[in-house]
């Protein structure tokens, strides 16, 4: 968003410290991918890329973090869905 000049580069480093100070954890797991794969087809996915990050947070019961508006509003029914002002 700051590349686009959507924010300025002060508000780019709040959000940058925001998700250093969130509880986030790395997960890698094949069965994301096979859910993700799923999602992507029930969902009318061409690519898994954020199906695999939605996917990640419904296996694991987390929420959703996302600025995406489009891909919330297609995963929300499915998944809590937090934006970065949620934190």
């Amino acid at each position: 968003m700051e590349w686009r000049g959507e924010i300025s580069a002060e508000l780019a480093e709040v959000g940058v410290e925001r998700l250093l100070d969130a509880p986030v954890r790395l997960s890698r797991r094949a069965d994301v991918l096979r859910e993700a794969r799923g999602w992507a087809q029930t969902l009318g996915w061409a690519k898994t890329y954020d199906a695999e990050y939605f996917a990640l947070a419904h296996l694991e019961g987390d929420a959703l973090l996302t600025v995406d508006a489009r891909l919330a509003k297609r995963v929300s029914e499915f998944v809590e869905v937090l934006t970065p002002t949620d934190l």
